[in-house]
Formats: C-alpha cells, structure tokens, sequence
C-alpha cells in the first residue's frame, strides 16, 4: 500500500490457526506450510525435550505434521485450541518413538529449546523469549507439580510409571499434573497479558 506516496507498506493479513486447518481440509498445502513455520519451533523443542535427540526429534516433528495433514479435519474448533492440540500430537509421536526403542533418555529443560536450523532470526529470538516465559512458569511451580510436568510430559510417563516408582498413589501424580498444567496456563496468560 503506498501511503501519501512516500512509504510502501506490505499488508500482510495473518490467518488464524482455525483458518489454517479449514485450508487444510481443502488440501492447500501452503496453509500445512504457514502452520509448519508458525509452530515448527515449539515442536521440535517437545520432541527433542521427550526423545533426548536432534535427529530423532526432526523425525517426530515431520511424522507429527504429517499426521496433522491428513487428520486436519477431526480438529474440532469449538472444543480447543490449535496449538494444544498440535502440540500433544507432537508428544504422542515422541512418546511413540521413545517407546519403540524402549530407551528413556531425556534431554534437560534448558537443552531442549535448541532450535532446527533457520536464517530467521526474528523466529530464533521470538522463540528464545518465549522459552524464557515457559521456563519462568515452570520454575514458580512447586516441585511436585514441576516433577510431575517433567515426568508426565517430557519424559512420556505413565501415571502408573510415576507411582511404581516414586511409591505414591496414581490419584496423587494425576492430581499434581492437573494442578501443574492449571497453574502453567494461568501463569503464562498472565505474562501474555502484561
């Protein structure tokens, strides 16, 4: 748009992520690509957190994004988010793969925001800053509940897992992820807010 004949601006209109599915259904491939750069960051840090490595985490990534195409249309608007559920996509493959190795190794929280390669730099920042946001969170959680997020979400445990191994009741570790994940949520609108 040329304003006043001295500046040219490009208008960008961003999609929503509901947008980018409903494209999704009509088999657009570019609106599976705009989401692949949208969230390509935050799932290769899950998958890398779960599987503990950059190649096996890529392969999640990729697997992920492909069940995302061909399962576009069983996202239901009305009832969550997008990036939520993406992302529990993402670490239900990653759960998958750990599994079919049968190896439980976990990088640390602070490794795993490594990001794929990108010359995008505004990308490699914006998604330093909010990994700094979901580190905060977690660290004001209280250990229970941060040792249940970890155990549950990056490391693919079962609550069955968690309580054979810790001696404590099932209930118990479902109680603290829940109570975990409230908090997360509220703590990180907070800070999306300020």
């Amino acid at each position: 748009m040329n304003v006043g004949g001295l500046i040219n601006v490009d208008v960008q209109i961003l999609e929503t992520n509901e947008d980018l599915l409903v494209r999704m259904r009509s088999h657009e491939l570019d609106a599976l690509e705009a989401l692949y750069d949208r969230y390509k960051s935050f799932a290769f840090a899950l998958a890398y957190k779960i599987v503990g490595g950059r190649e096996t985490a890529e392969e999640v990534v990729q697997d992920a994004f492909m069940s995302v195409w061909k399962q576009a249309q069983t996202y239901e608007p009305g009832v969550g988010r997008v990036r939520p559920w993406l992302l529990s996509i993402v670490r239900n493959r990653a759960i998958d793969s750990l599994r079919r190795v049968r190896g439980k190794q976990t990088a640390s929280l602070d490794e795993a925001w490594m990001v794929p390669s990108d010359d995008d730099i505004f990308r490699d920042v914006y998604g330093g800053l909010q990994r700094d946001q979901i580190l905060k969170a977690l660290d004001a959680l209280p250990n229970e509940q941060r040792q249940a997020i970890e155990m549950a979400y990056f490391q693919g445990r079962s609550f069955t897992e968690m309580a054979e191994d810790t001696n404590t009741p099932a209930g118990t570790w479902k109680s603290r992820v829940r109570l975990a994940v409230g908090k997360l949520r509220q703590l990180l609108d907070e800070e999306a807010v300020s």
